[in-house]
């Protein structure tokens, strides 16, 4: 996906694609646990408090990634958006900022690639990858 403002110089809105992961919960009941980075591709853990379960996604050849843990700092991409539902929890994501500022990046790998957002009560996590990301499965919590 390649985004070209119109001859006028006005930006699309982004548009939020919701994707489907199990179990489906609000975004509230997700906290992220942790990042892990290793050579192109990229691991984030979600706790679903209530049910004491672990969700590990892979984001193989990630070219370019964001965690923020204020999300006042979003406040503009959602105040213009298509597609958003109330505290869903994943989207794959077009015309977003994220998007617009990474071009160069995007540019260079020079291969197909989307943009995935995560959405929890107190942070957010932007990908932008090659590949769709793979969900490793629910995992019980360690005991702490």
């Amino acid at each position: 996906m390649h985004i070209v403002p119109p001859a006028n110089g006005s930006v699309d809105l982004p548009r939020y694609i919701p994707l489907e992961v199990k179990p489906i919960a609000s975004a509230l009941d997700w906290d992220l646990a942790r990042v892990l980075w290793a050579p192109v591709n990229l691991y984030a853990e979600f706790l679903l408090a209530p049910k004491n379960l672990r969700l590990r996604i892979n984001f193989p050849k990630v070219t370019v990634y964001r965690v923020i843990d204020d999300l006042e700092m979003l406040d503009s991409e959602y105040d213009a958006n298509v597609g958003i539902e109330y505290r869903h929890f994943g989207y794959q994501v077009e015309g977003a900022a994220f998007w617009r500022d990474n071009i160069n990046h995007i540019k260079r790998v020079g291969s197909p690639q989307a943009h995935y957002r995560y959405i929890t009560g107190n942070s957010c996590v932007d990908v932008i990858s090659v590949y769709e990301p793979h969900y490793a499965g629910l995992l019980l919590k360690d005991k702490e």
